[in-house]
């Protein structure tokens, strides 16, 4: 018995995208997962939560300011609880493989604090490999297997 290749891979920790006040910071990648109800937002109540793998670098800002930086192929999630992020990407419907690209446009000062508005573009399965046509020529004739002598009718 031959021994198995084994391949290690690194789960995503906690790498979430926070919306600074800097107009024109964007995240841009392909979609990995959209689920409209499992994020949390400011409340507690479930929001759209992203998860997507980078094509362009992008950085997330915290409350306090701090900045990290991503590189593209990380995998970041975006919890999607403000209203107009929440409104935009419900509205884009997004499934895996789609490609998006959000962008902070503005900030406006409405009562309970300051309103981000966000852009939203979808290119469709722009990041999936796109399925190849098959001529009937092509179709291999499939083939019946061999007999299994360990059971009763030999298959």
């Amino acid at each position: 018995m031959s021994q198995p290749v084994w391949e290690t891979v690194e789960a995503p920790v906690g790498n979430f995208v926070g919306w600074g006040t800097q107009l024109g910071q964007y995240v841009e990648g392909e979609v990995l997962d959209y689920s409209r109800t499992a994020g949390t937002d400011f409340d507690g109540d479930p929001c759209p939560l992203l998860s997507l793998r980078l094509t362009k670098p992008a950085a997330s800002f915290s409350k306090d300011g701090t900045r990290r930086d991503f590189d593209v192929d990380e995998i970041v999630n975006i919890t999607c609880g403000q209203a107009n992020l929440k409104a935009g990407v419900q509205a884009m419907n997004a499934t895996p493989g789609d490609l998006i690209h959000i962008e902070l446009e503005s900030i406006m000062r409405v009562n309970k604090g300051d309103m981000k508005k966000f852009i939203f573009r979808i290119s469709r399965a722009a990041g999936t490999p796109k399925i190849q046509e098959v001529t009937p020529s092509q179709l291999s004739t499939p083939t019946i297997p061999a007999a299994n002598p360990f059971t009763k009718s030999g298959f």
